[in-house]
């Protein structure tokens, strides 16, 4: 038998994996952190990976480090504050807040201000459809934390950008004549509806 040509096989085709992995290392005392911090470094070693310099940082939850206080994992911010030990826990004298982090809020508006605006010709019920679900899981995953300051922030810039996003589909008509079209007077939180204002209200925060 002769040698199989080289179309007789398909080509093997090289492939890459990536791997990250988000961990958070807590104690009370730094040292402790950073022998820690080595352990980890060392065992990640023995599989292939290594910690990255430039997401690793030890941090602390109520002092500043580096002009930062707290630190951010997977979207959310932890941080502590002081507080007189008459209103906290065993009279330890500051408060643990765990809030959306500035990065996720920003990335999130980011993500609804595009569609808003990839979408100026879009009916107002095509458009509520688009972006209440991205509302509504958004909301959710931080439902359990700290968020009703972050919430009434994001519905604020949301009924600023979708009143302009009015204002532009009828370049003719008023602005008070746009906002009574989308906006119903007993809409009480700023909701868009679609055409019937009895359906496809948008999603609050």
């Amino acid at each position: 038998m002769g040698k199989p040509a080289a179309t007789d096989r398909p080509p093997l085709l090289s492939l890459s994996h990536s791997f990250t992995l988000d961990l958070v290392i807590l104690h009370r005392d730094r040292t402790v952190i950073e022998q820690c911090r080595h352990l980890t470094q060392t065992w990640l070693q023995g599989i292939g990976l290594e910690l990255s310099e430039q997401k690793t940082r030890i941090a602390h939850t109520l002092e500043k480090v580096a002009g930062e206080a707290g630190f951010n994992f997977l979207g959310f911010q932890v941080r502590q504050y002081r507080a007189s030990k008459y209103n906290t826990a065993q009279g330890r004298g500051f408060k643990t807040l765990i809030r959306p982090s500035h990065e996720a809020m920003k990335r999130h508006w980011a993500t609804l201000s595009a569609l808003i605006s990839q979408h100026k010709a879009a009916k107002q019920a095509n458009l509520i459809g688009i972006l209440n679900p991205l509302i509504a899981g958004w909301a959710n995953y931080y439902s359990a934390v700290v968020s009703t300051r972050t919430f009434h922030l994001l519905d604020h810039r949301l009924y600023e950008k979708l009143r302009r996003w009015a204002f532009f589909r009828h370049p003719r008509q008023g602005r008070r004549w746009a906002i009574q079209r989308y906006w119903p007077p007993r809409s009480k939180r700023r909701k868009m509806y679609g055409k019937d204002f009895s359906e496809h209200a948008i999603t609050a925060h």
